[in-house]
């Protein structure tokens, strides 16, 4: 257990110390100066928080940046003969592949909030008001939570969904697939006024995910998340057998 995290470790070390990562760091800092002055500036901390990571054209700035750290890692770990070969079979070398990329994108992520944090202190001018949200019984900063939560299971199983497509398909098209995606979540439109009473009225489509939408309870918006996400989960994992057995070689 010790020589795995040890591993995990210094992987982590190796890819951040890249030089294509220390561009993809220098994007995340300009776009989330940018996003915080522009976007939460004399907001309080909370509303402004919420404005930035609900903003169509912020999000597609982070999911391709996710996304290009997600490519670095992937290219990093083909060009790993050392490691690969210790891989017993296509099964363990799939699953060392998506544990790398989903710890890599989600320091990458945590990085991006704290990033985030440090441009309200600096904009934010509006205090730290807690109080209750889309006439929910609980707090904007609980719902935050469930918020950010949400968004960073949506990002990750894309990402390892986009993994799986990279060793099946050429490259190309999961980048073109992904800027499909990018535009769907800017241009999908936003009923912000459309209450959602029922599992019959769910959304379907990423984009009102990674939007505020009224829902009758929190309890219902919580349960509809889930089966969105649970089901980008199976779509995931039937793609993960279906490419343990099909994906292509090493390098390809």
């Amino acid at each position: 257990m010790k020589n795995k995290g040890k591993i995990i470790v210094e992987n982590l070390k190796s890819d951040l110390s890249g030089s294509r990562f220390l561009l993809i760091f220098l994007l995340l800092i300009c776009f989330n100066l940018y996003g915080t002055s522009y976007l939460a500036n004399n907001q309080s901390y909370i509303d402004g928080f919420f404005n930035i990571v609900t903003n169509g054209y912020y999000l597609v700035c982070l999911f391709g940046l996710v996304f290009l750290f997600t490519l670095y890692t992937f290219d990093r770990f083909e060009k790993n003969q050392f490691f690969i070969i210790r891989c017993q079979n296509r099964k363990e070398y799939l699953k060392q592949l998506l544990m790398r990329i989903l710890i890599n994108d989600a320091v990458l992520f945590f990085i991006n909030l704290v990033m985030i944090v440090i441009g309200l202190n600096l904009f934010a001018s509006g205090g730290f008001e807690i109080n209750h949200i889309l006439d929910y019984s609980i707090s904007n900063l609980s719902y935050l939570f469930f918020y950010l939560s949400r968004l960073f299971f949506n990002f990750i199983i894309i990402n390892m969904i986009s993994v799986c497509l990279l060793k099946l398909i050429n490259d190309k098209v999961v980048i073109l697939l992904n800027l499909i995606l990018s535009i769907v979540i800017l241009v999908t439109p936003y009923e912000m006024r459309k209450v959602v009473d029922s599992l019959f009225e769910m959304y379907w489509i990423i984009a009102d995910y990674l939007r505020l939408h009224y829902y009758s309870t929190f309890r219902l918006e919580v349960l509809c998340s889930t089966i969105y996400v649970g089901s980008l989960f199976i779509a995931f994992l039937i793609l993960f057998n279906i490419t343990k057995k099909h994906m292509k070689c090493v390098g390809d």
